[in-house]
């Protein structure tokens, strides 16, 4: 069998060639480094003896000096000139002394008397020494130390080295003078022949801050010297193009900018070492490379009969050749290889029974074709499919095609084209099965490349997914679906809804969104329950299908709310028809459980995109708001959206934010309207009516924020506010000495339903420290019997155990039993202004009232009427036996200084008066 790649033994043998050859390579190169690098270090080393012979010739100059100018400072010639203040003299004897010396010359050469500073300066060099020295340098110069000066006022500086020698006169010790004397070490040529002649250099250079003082040979260039102090940087020397280059500090200088020597000479020794290496490298690479390939040809010998030998074993093997045995050799590894192939053959066949046993009694189907041929199936994918044990020869054999439902036959084809090109098709996937009996069977297939018989062939392993499928749909059908109704919930809604408006932007369709809330529907749940609750529902929302097209969308998105989604509409008039049709179906009587029959009205309100918006959370917000609207209307109608509902909602959420900050801050304020009684002429009592004002929003009538604090539960701290302030007016009027015969304070049901109402009511009053009987609690008699909440007798009664007054506000506009008023323990009754404001024409109006108040009196019960507003309403009223009035006629609601000067100017009287006359 042929086989592509390289021989072992071709390959052991390069290897070894090329490793030999690599280590020799290697060796020779760290040998050529090492001598590198003591060739280096030598240098390192001669320049650090450069350096400190470079120092001791400066140090050597300096002293020279300095010895010459301590053997003048104690002649005695000099001395005497001193003491004399002969300046000639001292300036011909200076003179002398620089003549007569062997060694360095001083190049600057003054001497300050005790009684004049620079007295002479007999200097020989050729600058200005009083720029470099002026008079505070030399006051202040230190005795017997060297310092460095420098003048860096022109572009060549100007550097001198002096020490100043005190003058003493032997007879009395005193310094009678200074000799200040130094060196020029620009231009110090003597400094420079000393230096060149110690370092045997013949370029050689003084720097200092960058600038040539003094040079020989190549640094007379000062752009060489540039290039070298570069080179150089912050070493000390460089090896460079077969040259040392050294820089050797002569003088640190006060002020941190040292003087240095540089200095060039030959060195071939680097080249030296590079050349001998040069020489041997050639030679010495072909021995090594001879050895190695001697080397290898005698590993190759050694081993390839062995390497033979397993090789020759491990194909026999492959074939199924059992009888082939393995013959030992001289290497004990492949002796050791050869043992591990035959327990390894051995272990494969073995595992190779095991894996087809596995794979007939494995529990997912398994299936293997090629070329669009079964070749082998399992007993489970048998079993998968509906096949008996004994009916395999139906599918193998046969077109793989088969077992696949004819709808996923385009789809698979492309995922095998995908692999035949190479691309990356899914390899785990969901798919459809055809059974023996053609029934589509969810599978789950993982798919993978195999061999069969040395060709390839595809593996794959199905898995039997229905039931997970059945719980996907269950899954998804309460994810998406309303489990009493069986329509759409909210997520799917908002889903279709998201898609319509999608598809409106490419079409330009108009469409609508309606919202739909069943009216009183609450009534009906509290008082037959659930039990006969749902059904109604289901029953409401089969109604609403049957109007709406099936391409549209019902949806139950609440308790009794229903949302639905029209696409495509034509115009208003189909968006109105449709609402009426379903609103006039929802209204039909509905056949309940036990006989009962039920009849319910609703209110819808309606969205129209994209002129009303044009996302879901716009179009659902706009359809809400005219839902409120008509329930506002009074319900059983439909409202399209506009803007001034907007406004309102927007206008509401702000009052909310502003009474919510009114009430925590204490701004709301109370306004008192009397209650005449008009055959006395006396003010019966008063009530008090919340009122308020806004910094920003101006005046807010009840009627606009009342029924606000009702929807957000401000009621109720704002009802215990009113309560409080109207039960310290009441204390206030009692005070002053005012008779009022009580207050009425308006009380909502949501107040009622608080834990601890009761006992608020009984803080306040011992708080206020009022009568109970001076306070009469008002409560509406619709809001009263219509919230299920609230058991009327047991409010009413606990109310009355206090001792408070109970009056039944707007009577007759509400739904309550007759036969409440003798179960409750009501007091009085307060007719409603909407009987009053055309009892002065209208007969039934009148009929209403006179009947009211005959009961009442029957019944023991007090009676007010509410909004009298002219005088002949009050003379029918108190025909009919009404003596309590309250209305504009006789005052309209004031505040609490206008009701206390209402008081006592009695405007009222003068209307009774009248009213007699």
């Amino acid at each position: 069998m042929k086989t592509k790649g390289l021989k072992f033994s071709w390959l052991i043998g390069s290897l070894f060639v090329i490793g030999l050859m690599a280590t020799g390579i290697a060796i020779f190169g760290i040998t050529f480094l090492g001598s590198l690098s003591i060739a280096e270090l030598e240098a390192q080393r001669y320049a650090e003896r450069d350096q400190s012979l470079a120092r001791l010739v400066f140090e050597s100059h300096l002293k020279s000096i300095e010895n010459q100018l301590r053997t003048t400072a104690v002649d005695q010639d000099l001395i005497d000139s001193v003491n004399e203040y002969d300046s000639g003299k001292a300036t011909r004897i200076l003179e002398l002394a620089g003549q007569n010396s062997s060694g360095a010359l001083p190049d600057v050469l003054i001497l300050d008397h005790e009684k004049q500073m620079g007295w002479l300066n007999a200097s020989l060099a050729l600058v200005d020494v009083g720029a470099v020295l002026p008079g505070q340098t030399l006051r202040t110069m230190p005795p017997d130390v060297w310092r460095f000066y420098s003048d860096q006022s022109t572009d060549q500086s100007t550097n001198l080295a002096v020490i100043a020698i005190p003058v003493i006169n032997p007879d009395d010790g005193r310094v009678i003078a200074r000799l200040i004397g130094g060196s020029l070490i620009n231009d110090s040529f003597t400094l420079l022949d000393s230096l060149s002649n110690v370092l045997s250099v013949q370029d050689i250079a003084i720097v200092h801050r960058n600038q040539t003082l003094a040079s020989y040979g190549v640094f007379t260039d000062p752009a060489h010297v540039q290039d070298v102090l570069a080179l150089l940087g912050d070493k000390s020397n460089v090896l460079w193009e077969a040259k040392l280059f050294t820089k050797s500090v002569l003088e640190a200088g006060d002020s941190g900018s040292p003087i240095y020597v540089i200095a060039e000479e030959p060195s071939d020794t680097l080249n030296n070492i590079e050349d001998t290496y040069l020489d041997i490298f050639f030679p010495f690479l072909l021995y090594i490379g001879i050895a190695s390939i001697a080397a290898a040809y005698l590993v190759n010998q050694i081993t390839a009969s062995s390497l033979a030998s397993l090789v020759s074993y491990a194909s026999a093997r492959a074939d199924n050749n059992k009888s082939e045995q393995f013959e030992q050799g001289r290497i004990a590894e492949y002796n050791l290889l050869g043992s591990l192939f035959d327990k390894a053959f051995a272990s494969v066949q073995k595992t190779n029974a095991q894996f087809r046993e596995l794979i007939d009694g494995s529990l997912q189907g398994i299936v293997i074709h090629s070329n669009s041929k079964i070749l082998y199936v399992n007993d489970a994918l048998l079993q998968i499919l509906g096949y008996d044990a004994d009916e395999i020869d139906q599918l193998v054999g046969q077109s793989i095609w088969k077992i696949y439902a004819p709808e996923e036959h385009e789809r698979m084809r492309n995922y095998r084209r995908i692999r035949e090109v190479g691309g990356v098709a899914p390899t785990v996937y969901e798919v459809i099965a055809h059974s023996k009996s053609c029934d589509p069977i969810w599978i789950e297939q993982h798919v993978r490349m195999t061999t069969w018989n040395d060709a390839p062939a595809i593996h794959t392993t199905i898995t039997d997914i229905s039931d997970r499928k059945e719980q996907e749909k269950l899954i998804e059908q309460h994810a998406n679906y309303d489990a009493l109704t069986s329509l759409p919930n909210r997520n799917l809604f908002l889903d279709r809804l998201r898609q319509s408006l999608a598809q409106q932007e490419k079409t330009d369709a108009t469409g609508a969104v309606l919202i739909i809330d069943i009216d009183r529907f609450k009534a009906v749940n509290d008082l037959y329950g659930h039990e006969m609750g749902d059904p109604i529902l289901q029953t409401i929302a089969k109604r609403i299908e049957t109007i709406v097209d099936s391409s549209d969308t019902v949806s139950r998105i609440g308790g009794d709310e229903f949302a639905v989604l029209l696409t495509d509409t034509e115009d208003d008039w189909e968006i109105e028809r449709i609402a009426q049709d379903i609103l006039h179906n929802i209204s039909r009587k509905i056949n309940a459980e036990a006989g009962k029959e039920i009849v319910l009205t609703a209110s819808a309100g309606i969205s129209v995109y994209p002129f009303d918006g044009t996302t879901e959370t716009a179009l659902l917000k706009q359809a809400e708001a005219a839902r409120n609207q008509a329930k506002s209307d009074g319900g059983d109608r439909f409202r399209f959206f506009s803007k001034k509902m907007n406004e309102r909602a927007t206008r509401a959420l702000r009052l909310e934010a502003a009474l919510r900050r009114a009430i925590e801050n204490d701004q709301l304020e109370i306004h008192i309207q009397p209650i005449i009684e008009c055959v006395s002429g006396t003010v019966a009592g008063c009530e008090a009516l919340a009122r308020w004002t806004d910094p920003e929003l101006g005046i807010v009538s009840p009627g606009e924020f009342i029924p606000i604090a009702e929807d957000t539960g401000l009621i109720v701290p704002l009802g215990k506010q009113v309560l409080k302030k109207a039960c310290e007016f009441y204390r206030e009027c009692t005070e002053r000495g005012y008779d009022l015969g009580g207050i009425g304070v308006n009380i909502s049901p949501r107040q009622c339903r608080e834990d601890g109402f009761i006992n608020f009511v009984k803080a306040t009053l011992d708080e206020t420290d009022i009568s109970p009987r001076s306070l009469t609690l008002e409560i509406t008699e619709s809001m009263m019997f219509d919230d299920s909440q609230i058991d009327p007798v047991a409010l009413l009664t606990a109310i009355k155990s206090l001792g408070v007054k109970i009056s039944l506000d707007d009577f007759g506009t509400g739904y309550s039993s007759l036969s409440y008023l003798k179960r409750l323990p009501i007091d009085t009754l307060k007719i409603d202004r909407s009987f009053i404001k055309d009892i002065e024409t209208d007969k039934d109006d009148q009929a209403l009232v006179n009947a009211i108040v005959t009961m009442a009196h029957a019944l023991s019960i007090g009676v007010i009427c509410e909004g009298v507003e002219t005088r002949k309403q009050n003379t029918i009223l108190m025909h009919m036996g009404c003596r309590e009035i309250q209305g504009f006629y006789f005052g309209k609601p004031m505040p609490q200084d206008e009701f206390f000067e209402f008081l006592v100017e009695e405007p009222f009287k003068a209307e009774l008066q009248l009213k007699v006359s």
